[in-house]
């Protein structure tokens, strides 16, 4: 394997944080969303 088909470790950190930050998002919307939904419901 060459060094050139490697992926550098601080931009697989960088990809790393941003689908954690991502998935993080779209967590916290989905609870807002089944939260606004169960108000309406009860």
């Amino acid at each position: 394997m060459e060094n050139s088909d490697r992926i550098h470790p601080k931009k697989f950190m960088l990809w790393v944080g941003f689908a954690s930050m991502t998935m993080l998002f779209a967590g916290l919307t989905s609870a807002l969303v089944v939260k606004k939904g169960m108000h309406k419901i009860g």
